[in-house]
């Protein structure tokens, strides 16, 4: 494997990587810790993965959508749908840890 594919292959697949990386995180810290606050971290977590899935989907499926000519108004409903899950999952997965975080500082 040389440099330019590994760096590509990083590129495309680091992110979904990290995402369930993040995402196991988030399940072992519920396990050892059962609080609401790491509840919502997890959830928080999962609402991301959901939302980076359901934007995905709605590219491929304007893609679909553009060669029938069925227009644009369902990719960007879907696609802003998704986008709303991811940003908010992942605000509210990253405050509730933070929480946690200084919850056991004190």
């Amino acid at each position: 494997m040389d440099f330019e594919s590994a760096y590509q292959w990083l590129l495309t697949y680091g992110y979904h990587i990290g995402q369930g990386l993040l995402l196991l995180a988030a399940l072992v810290q519920l396990k050892n810790h059962k609080s609401a606050l790491t509840m919502v971290c997890f959830a928080g977590f999962a609402c991301f993965v959901i939302g980076t899935f359901i934007m995905l989907q709605s590219d491929g499926s304007f893609i679909e959508l553009a060669q029938r000519s069925a227009g644009f108004a369902d990719y960007s409903s879907t696609f802003m749908i998704g986008k709303a899950m991811n940003v908010t999952g992942f605000l509210a997965g990253a405050g509730c840890w933070f929480l946690v975080a200084l919850n056991r500082q004190s």
